[in-house]
C-alpha cells in the first residue's frame, strides 16, 4: 500500500488498543504507535503528510469522545492524511462518538473515509461484553481492515465516511461513582503518573479529585496491589439497572 501507518489510540485500560493494534496489524508492517491516553499528552502540534495512513481509536465514554482525546487530537495536522476512525464500545452502543470523532479530525485536515465500531469489555462493568475483543471478533477485525486496505488501493473510498450520530450530541450522564482507595494501596504513585487527565495526587495516590476523574478505570486494572475499586454494592445497582440495554452480544460494524 506504500502508506506510513500511525496508530493514533487513546486507551485507558488496553481494550480500546487491542481493537487498534489488530486492526494496524491488517492493514500493514510500518506502524508508529501515538499514544494519546498518557498523562503527558501531546505537548506540541503533530504534523502528518498526504501520503500517511492514521488509525484514530477511542473509547465511547457515555456515547461521546473522551475530552482528554479530543485535547490531544486538535494538537495534531493532517495535511490530507487518510483516516481511519474506530470506536470502541462496551456493548451498549456508539451514539454519538463515531460522528464526533470524524468531525474533529476532520476539522484537523484529515480525511475520515473510513470507520469501524468494536465492542470490548465494559471498564467499569466487566460483565458486560466479557472477554471482547475475542478470536471472533479479531478476525472480523482483521477483515475490516482488509476491506479498507483493498479499497484504499482501488481508489474506492468515499471522500468523507457516512457515519451514524446526531448534532447536537447526547449529554453524558453523570454517574454517583467515585473510585475507592483500600488498604493495600503502597502509595507506589503508579496511578497518579498513568492518569490521563492528572486527577490522583502524586504527592498522596490514596486522594481523588473526583471533579477531575472520568472514571476510565485506567488507575484500577493498572494498580498492582488491587487497591483501587468502585463500590460493589453501587454498582450492582447500576449494574443491574442497565442490563437491559447491554444485553446479548452486539456487533462490530464497518463504515466505508
Amino acid at each position: 500500500m506504500g502508506r506510513h501507518i500511525y496508530n493514533i489510540v487513546f486507551s485507558a485500560t488496553g481494550r480500546t488498543r487491542k481493537v487498534a493494534d489488530a486492526v494496524c496489524a491488517a492493514l500493514g508492517d510500518e506502524v508508529t504507535v501515538v499514544d494519546i491516553s498518557r498523562r503527558a499528552g501531546i505537548d506540541h502540534a503533530l504534523d502528518f503528510s498526504a501520503d500517511s495512513l492514521c488509525v484514530v481509536a477511542v473509547p465511547v465514554y457515555s456515547g461521546r469522545v473522551p475530552a482528554p482525546a479530543i485535547e490531544q487530537l486538535k494538537q495534531m495536522h493532517g495535511h490530507g492524511a487518510v483516516a481511519v476512525l474506530i470506536a470502541v464500545y462496551g456493548n451498549r452502543a456508539i451514539d454519538d462518538a463515531l460522528l464526533e470523532l470524524k468531525e474533529v479530525v476532520e476539522a484537523q485536515g484529515f480525511l475520515a473515509k473510513a470507520a469501524l465500531s468494536a465492542v470490548a469489555e465494559h471498564s467499569m462493568m466487566p460483565q458486560y461484553g466479557a472477554g471482547r475483543p475475542d478470536a471472533e471478533d479479531l478476525e472480523e477485525l482483521k477483515t475490516f481492515a482488509f476491506e479498507i486496505k483493498k479499497r484504499l488501493e482501488l481508489g474506492s473510498l468515499p471522500e468523507s465516511v457516512t457515519v451514524p450520530g446526531n448534532s447536537p450530541y447526547v449529554t453524558p450522564g453523570a454517574l454517583p461513582l467515585k473510585i475507592k482507595v483500600n488498604d493495600n494501596c503502597h502509595a507506589c504513585g503508579l496511578c497518579a503518573l498513568n492518569c490521563p487527565v492528572g486527577a490522583i495526587s502524586k504527592e498522596n495516590p490514596k486522594l481523588t479529585d473526583n471533579e477531575k476523574c472520568m472514571l476510565c478505570t485506567r488507575c484500577i486494572w493498572g494498580c498492582p496491589t488491587h487497591a483501587r475499586h468502585l463500590p460493589k454494592l453501587l454498582m450492582s445497582v447500576v449494574g443491574f439497572a442497565m442490563k437491559g440495554k447491554f444485553k446479548g452480544r452486539k456487533p462490530n460494524t464497518l463504515y466505508c
